[in-house]
Protein backbone atom coordinates (compact mmCIF):
# COMPACT_ATOMS: atom_id res chain seq x y z
CA UNK A 1 0.00 0.00 0.00
CA UNK A 2 2.39 2.16 0.41
CA UNK A 3 3.59 1.76 -3.33
CA UNK A 4 0.44 3.04 -4.07
CA UNK A 5 0.14 5.84 -1.73
CA UNK A 6 3.75 6.93 -3.41
CA UNK A 7 2.35 6.59 -7.12
CA UNK A 8 -0.83 8.67 -5.77
CA UNK A 9 1.91 11.07 -4.37
CA UNK A 10 3.86 11.23 -7.65
CA UNK A 11 0.40 11.67 -9.64
CA UNK A 12 -0.75 14.46 -7.44
CA UNK A 13 2.40 16.13 -7.75
CA UNK A 14 2.60 15.79 -11.44
CA UNK A 15 -1.06 16.84 -11.32
CA UNK A 16 0.20 19.94 -9.40
CA UNK A 17 2.84 20.50 -12.02
CA UNK A 18 0.61 20.58 -15.14
CA UNK A 19 -2.51 22.19 -13.18
CA UNK A 20 0.52 25.11 -12.57
CA UNK A 21 2.21 24.75 -16.40
CA UNK A 22 -1.14 25.25 -17.33
CA UNK A 23 -1.79 28.56 -15.06
CA UNK A 24 1.38 29.66 -16.70
CA UNK A 25 0.14 28.92 -20.33
CA UNK A 26 -2.89 30.43 -20.07
CA UNK A 27 -1.47 33.43 -18.44
CA UNK A 28 0.81 33.54 -21.34
CA UNK A 29 -1.99 33.10 -23.38
CA UNK A 30 -3.81 35.94 -22.30
CA UNK A 31 -0.73 38.02 -22.81
CA UNK A 32 -0.68 37.00 -26.39
CA UNK A 33 -4.09 37.46 -26.39
CA UNK A 34 -4.07 41.20 -25.34
CA UNK A 35 -0.66 41.87 -27.39
CA UNK A 36 -2.77 40.72 -30.61
CA UNK A 37 -6.10 42.80 -29.44
CA UNK A 38 -3.53 45.60 -29.45
CA UNK A 39 -2.25 45.03 -32.38
CA UNK A 40 -5.41 44.48 -34.30
CA UNK A 41 -6.71 47.89 -32.58
CA UNK A 42 -3.32 49.54 -33.53
CA UNK A 43 -3.90 48.32 -37.26
CA UNK A 44 -7.58 49.69 -37.24
CA UNK A 45 -6.80 52.71 -35.93
CA UNK A 46 -3.84 53.21 -39.22
CA UNK A 47 -6.37 51.89 -41.40
CA UNK A 48 -8.71 54.83 -40.15
CA UNK A 49 -5.74 57.10 -40.62
CA UNK A 50 -5.05 56.20 -44.32
CA UNK A 51 -8.74 56.24 -44.92
CA UNK A 52 -8.62 60.38 -43.42
CA UNK A 53 -5.40 61.07 -45.34
CA UNK A 54 -6.66 59.55 -49.17
CA UNK A 55 -9.05 62.38 -49.18
CA UNK A 56 -6.48 65.00 -48.53
CA UNK A 57 -4.32 63.37 -51.31
CA UNK A 58 -6.82 63.37 -53.79
CA UNK A 59 -7.77 67.21 -52.71
CA UNK A 60 -3.81 67.59 -53.15
CA UNK A 61 -3.61 66.04 -56.81
CA UNK A 62 -6.65 68.26 -57.44
CA UNK A 63 -4.68 71.27 -56.79
CA UNK A 64 -1.49 70.16 -58.00
CA UNK A 65 -3.23 69.49 -61.23
CA UNK A 66 -4.85 73.14 -61.19
CA UNK A 67 -1.65 74.51 -60.66
CA UNK A 68 -0.05 72.81 -63.64
CA UNK A 69 -3.04 73.86 -65.79
CA UNK A 70 -2.56 77.81 -64.31
CA UNK A 71 1.16 77.73 -65.02
CA UNK A 72 0.57 77.13 -68.42
CA UNK A 73 -2.13 79.96 -68.30
CA UNK A 74 0.65 82.11 -67.17
CA UNK A 75 3.42 80.91 -69.66
CA UNK A 76 1.06 81.43 -72.33
CA UNK A 77 0.21 84.67 -71.63
CA UNK A 78 3.92 85.62 -70.54
CA UNK A 79 4.36 84.33 -73.98
CA UNK A 80 1.81 86.68 -75.06
CA UNK A 81 2.96 89.87 -73.91
CA UNK A 82 6.55 89.36 -74.83
CA UNK A 83 4.96 88.86 -78.49
CA UNK A 84 2.73 92.10 -78.13
CA UNK A 85 5.76 93.69 -76.89
CA UNK A 86 7.61 92.78 -79.99
CA UNK A 87 5.20 94.07 -81.92
CA UNK A 88 5.42 97.27 -79.82
CA UNK A 89 8.89 97.73 -80.49
CA UNK A 90 8.62 97.02 -84.21
CA UNK A 91 5.38 99.71 -84.53
CA UNK A 92 7.82 102.48 -82.55
CA UNK A 93 10.84 101.70 -84.18
CA UNK A 94 8.77 102.61 -87.80
CA UNK A 95 7.17 105.23 -86.28
CA UNK A 96 10.36 106.79 -85.07
CA UNK A 97 11.26 106.15 -88.70
CA UNK A 98 8.51 108.01 -90.17
CA UNK A 99 8.96 110.91 -87.60
CA UNK A 100 13.12 111.11 -88.91
CA UNK A 101 11.32 111.04 -92.77
CA UNK A 102 9.12 113.58 -91.61
CA UNK A 103 11.39 116.00 -90.03
CA UNK A 104 14.20 115.49 -93.21
CA UNK A 105 11.03 116.01 -95.00
CA UNK A 106 10.03 119.26 -93.37
CA UNK A 107 14.12 120.49 -93.90
CA UNK A 108 13.68 120.05 -97.35
CA UNK A 109 10.37 122.25 -97.09
CA UNK A 110 11.83 124.47 -94.89
CA UNK A 111 14.81 124.90 -97.36
CA UNK A 112 12.94 124.89 -100.61
CA UNK A 113 10.48 127.92 -98.86
CA UNK A 114 13.68 129.59 -98.45
CA UNK A 115 14.93 129.24 -101.92
CA UNK A 116 11.56 130.18 -103.43
CA UNK A 117 11.13 133.63 -100.61
CA UNK A 118 14.43 134.50 -102.25
CA UNK A 119 13.29 133.35 -105.60
CA UNK A 120 10.07 135.21 -105.38
CA UNK A 121 12.19 138.39 -103.77
CA UNK A 122 14.62 138.60 -106.43
CA UNK A 123 11.47 138.31 -109.41
CA UNK A 124 9.63 141.15 -107.13
CA UNK A 125 13.18 142.93 -107.98
CA UNK A 126 13.38 142.22 -111.80
CA UNK A 127 9.55 142.96 -112.07
CA UNK A 128 10.17 146.56 -109.87
CA UNK A 129 12.73 147.01 -112.29
CA UNK A 130 10.74 146.61 -115.62
CA UNK A 131 7.39 148.96 -114.22
CA UNK A 132 6.36 151.64 -115.71
CA UNK A 133 5.45 154.69 -113.58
Amino acid sequence: MHEISRVVDEILNESRIIIDSSKDMNLEIEEQKEKLYQTINSFKNMSDSIKDIIPKIVEIQSLSDENKLKKNDVIDSIANVTAISEELAASTEEVSATASEFKESSMRIDTISKKLEELIGKLLEEANEFRVD
